[in-house]
């Protein structure tokens, strides 16, 4: 499982559309937070600008997806 900290720069209002920009500059994008397997159990407390650890090895439909593991 490899771990990666990002800060969440869009977040649409029904959970759809998370998109984290990693160390690398990467962007993830998961489609929903339920298709993504979120973790954490305070997905809804989610706002754009903060900084999470996520997961980068999920693949539903051949996207890669994101598990949020932490909020920081």
């Amino acid at each position: 499982m490899q771990k990666e900290i990002g800060r969440i720069i869009k977040l649409t209002d029904k959970g759809f559309g998370l998109i984290a920009r990693g160390r690398e500059g990467r962007y993830i994008m998961a489609y929903s937070f339920q298709a993504a397997n979120v973790l954490t159990p305070d997905w809804k407390d989610l706002r754009e600008g903060m900084i999470v650890e996520y997961d980068t090895t999920t693949t539903i439909r051949g996207n890669e997806a994101v598990n949020v593991v932490a909020i920081n």
